[in-house]
């Protein structure tokens, strides 16, 4: 009778714990896990704290503790106690979606242990792998190609690991996929008909620009509006690229689909170091 009440007396207790929350919507467990408190977090899971449940923007416990690469004896408890791994926030990312983004190899490594997908979508259909290359994070980049993460797998809008490592200008992280053995398709395309050889160049990358040169990616490859990377790198002020792929035989002359060439981009943009070195090399 007394352990019946004791247990009756746990699960209210249990209830009441999972339905508390502050002014942000924070139940006590969440906020105990962002805490990073263990020993905390464990007392409330055992006294009946609902481990499942999310705050308004989707948030679990397990996914605020990721997104703060919080302590993996504290990711593993909340695991061990039946955190769902696979949950997904508002935004449609994960605990392993987050963790690739903000950064932690070993807790990517501890994820996928626990049986973490790894080629999950989250947020824009994007990747874990395809996510790692915005923050620069090397790391994570390869032990994912190395546990066989699709090198190839698109978000919504077309990027691919490699096109989203150029546009974040990450040339080490442009070069690691190119030499891995199953090779990244260096002539793939985003939705608007850009490939990373045409990233690099607009974002300046020279040492990306190298890379993928030296791996045959076209020269003269035209993507959005028919610009070439020449066009493009002129037109946002490289003049270390422009240098570049002029001396590597780029066409100076190519138009973009309204007529402008490179020059034309250069002055139009007031890029004028880059406009006489091109008219010097007419």
């Amino acid at each position: 009778m007394i352990l019946k009440y004791i247990t009756t007396i746990s699960f209210i207790w249990g209830c009441a714990l999972s339905v508390q929350r502050d002014n942000d919507g924070k139940t006590p467990l969440m906020l105990a896990a962002k805490n990073g408190d263990i020993d905390l977090v464990k007392s409330l899971v055992d006294t009946g704290a609902n481990i499942k449940h999310a705050q308004e923007e989707g948030q679990t416990p397990l996914i605020a503790v990721a997104v703060q690469l919080e302590s993996l004896n504290l990711i593993n408890l909340l695991i061990d106690k039946g955190a769902d791994i696979e949950k997904r926030d508002i935004e449609g990312n994960n605990a392993l979606i987050w963790v690739t983004c903000e950064g932690s190899e070993d807790t990517v490594k501890a994820l996928l242990s626990r049986g973490s997908k790894i080629d999950v979508r989250g947020k824009d259909q994007a990747t874990p792998l395809r996510c790692a290359p915005g923050k620069g994070h090397l790391d994570i980049v390869k032990y994912l190609i190395n546990k066989v993460a699709d090198i190839e797998a698109e978000d919504n809008s077309g990027n691919t690991i490699l096109i989203w490592a150029t546009w974040n200008n990450h040339s080490d992280i442009t070069k690691f996929p190119l030499q891995s053995d199953k090779g990244a398709d260096i002539e793939k395309r985003d939705v608007d008909g850009d490939n990373a050889l045409i990233w690099a160049a607009r974002e300046g990358s020279a040492d990306a620009v190298k890379a993928l040169l030296s791996r045959d990616s076209k020269i003269d490859v035209r993507g959005k509006d028919q610009k070439t990377p020449l066009i493009c790198t002129a037109g946002t002020g490289h003049l270390d690229t422009v240098k570049y792929l002029v001396n590597k035989g780029v066409a100076i002359e190519a138009e973009d689909n309204a007529g402008n060439t490179s020059l034309q981009w250069a002055t139009r943009n007031n890029h004028s170091d880059i406009a006489e070195f091109l008219l010097s090399k007419a």
